[in-house]
């Protein structure tokens, strides 16, 4: 992609509206931006099939059990990271995973119902995985901050006017 975005300012005010709460109608959209029902349903359904939003539910971790967070820098033999990164990706427990540029390679972040769960995962499921040098974990004592909301509110907008 060339940095370009291929959504506009309404489409932006779409998302911050829907960001705010997913259940608001096409018709109350509408009526906020001042636009017909029949645009903002073009335009969502436009955002959905080019896979600018998806419709999800956003779950608190800690509400199932999960009361153990851990953020997880790993080093892995550079020539193996592509494997290494297929073999997390399909972890039940890791939630996030990216590739980090500095210290570490990956940067994981998984969620555990206690320290047993989490020090299973570790010494049965990582250890197996061919190609990880080197992994430091930080727990995550107290969730301070979770924020969905990815900066497409649009300064002025009609949609802030809640």
């Amino acid at each position: 992609m060339n940095g370009e975005s291929p959504i506009d300012s309404t489409d932006r005010e779409i998302m911050s509206i829907l960001q705010k709460n997913s259940r608001v109608t096409n018709t109350e959209i509408a009526r906020r931006l001042d636009i017909s029902e029949g645009t903002v349903r073009y335009r969502i359904k436009r955002l959905v099939d080019d896979r600018i939003i998806r419709n999800i539910t956003v779950v608190n971790p800690e509400t199932l059990g999960y009361q153990v967070h851990v953020i997880v820098g790993i080093q892995v033999e550079y020539k193996k990271l592509a494997e290494v990164t297929k073999q997390l990706k399909e972890k039940e427990a890791v939630h996030f995973l990216g590739v980090a540029a500095g210290r570490y390679d990956l940067m994981v972040i998984a969620f555990f119902r206690n320290t047993e769960e989490q020090l299973a995962f570790f010494t049965n499921e990582l250890a197996s995985i061919d190609g990880i040098v080197r992994l430091e974990t930080f727990t995550v004592l107290q969730m301070l901050k979770t924020k969905y909301l990815w900066g497409v509110s649009v300064a002025g907008s009609k949609s802030e006017d809640e």
